[in-house]
């Protein structure tokens, strides 16, 4: 997609770039018809280099009128085409990266949950061992502890079902939107080419009519 976006902008200061030539050089012409010209002649001579002048203006103007379409019908287009295509870029990224965003956070929140929970496994599994030798209080409040344990190490399996189920919802989720993403931009890029194809055909009409009535003004 960058380069998609590259190609459209070089495409764009190559329209703006021969339009501005082309403006320059059709006032150039118009200017060079308005200098002096055989003002002294008379007879057939003078009327010759009269329609010499008259055609330079002729393309002069012929010129004009090409920087104008290009400007009208390619680059105003173009530019158009490229600020929506960009519009709609940004939507689907934004879409797409959010919830991967969201997807490295509950990663994170699984990780911290499965520490958790596999430090309170260990602690369970080191009570029943310490109660054996233990009697009286110390086996009771060694028990109360065990209990007080065993509901953190239940809170903590908890904590950790929850995060990993959360985390498989997001990625389920990311995976659809990322589908979804892809599809979008497949399409948007058959449009660009289908766009860029059409408007490279105008622009090489354009430059042709150009051609054509240039060389009608030489042969006159």
């Amino acid at each position: 997609m960058r380069q998609a976006k590259q190609t459209c902008q070089e495409i764009l200061t190559m329209f703006q770039a021969r339009a501005t030539l082309e403006e320059e050089y059709g006032k150039k012409l118009i200017k060079l018809s308005k200098s002096p010209l055989g003002k002294d002649e008379l007879g057939s001579l003078r009327d010759s280099l009269d329609v010499v002048r008259l055609e330079i203006e002729s393309m002069g103007k012929s010129h004009l009128e090409v920087s104008s379409k290009i400007k009208d019908q390619l680059e105003s287009s173009l530019a158009e085409f490229n600020d929506t295509q960009k519009g709609k870029r940004k939507m689907y990224q934004y879409t797409v990266d959010k919830t991967f965003r969201n997807k490295q956070l509950y990663s994170q929140q699984l990780a911290k949950a499965k520490e958790k929970y596999d430090q309170e496994c260990v602690r369970t599994k080191s009570f029943p061992t310490a109660k054996l030798t233990l009697t009286g209080k110390d086996s009771s409040k060694a028990s109360a502890k065990s209990e007080k344990t065993e509901q953190a190490s239940k809170t903590a399996e908890l904590e950790y079902q929850t995060s990993l189920r959360q985390l498989q919802e997001i990625n389920e989720k990311w995976i659809v939107e990322w589908r979804v993403a892809c599809d979008k931009f497949q399409l948007m890029e058959e449009q660009r080419i289908d766009y860029l194809r059409t408007t490279m055909w105008n622009y090489a009409n354009i430059l042709s009519s150009t051609c054509v009535e240039d060389d009608e003004v030489g042969m006159k």
